[in-house]
């Protein structure tokens, strides 16, 4: 009904039609509003009359999914070994990476005192 609404207003743009697609917006708004609420006092009244810890949990998990998201992007050409994954981070990193070297190689480390005399190592 929007959609039929929203057509008919961009084909023919007039004050009549306009009104016509906001009234559908707000209807579909208010039955969406509706819907969430009834779905979300279903679930507290099952919720409420259950003694089972399963129910609990298994809401709490679905709620921990709705905000859960990766900030990953999906992998288009997977990495298999070591070289490809190292260079597939490189330029990721690369790309994401807001500084600004300007070719500037980086200083070197201080040296330090310490060394390591012999490394021990058992099966």
């Amino acid at each position: 009904m929007i959609e039929v609404a929203h057509k008919k207003y961009l084909s023919l743009p007039s004050p009549e039609s306009h009104a016509l697609y906001i009234s559908a917006r707000n209807h579909a708004e208010s039955v969406l509003q509706f819907a969430k609420h009834s779905l979300i006092n279903g679930k507290c009244q099952n919720l409420s009359n259950s003694n089972c810890p399963r129910d609990f949990w298994h809401l709490a998990k679905n709620i921990s999914n709705n905000f859960t998201s990766s900030s990953f992007p999906p992998l288009f050409h997977p990495a298999i070994t070591s070289v490809s994954k190292a260079e597939l981070f490189s330029q990721t990193l690369a790309k994401n990476s807001t500084l600004d070297d300007s070719g500037l190689v980086p200083p070197s480390p201080p040296s330090s005192d310490y060394s390591i005399s012999s490394i021990k190592t058992s099966p």
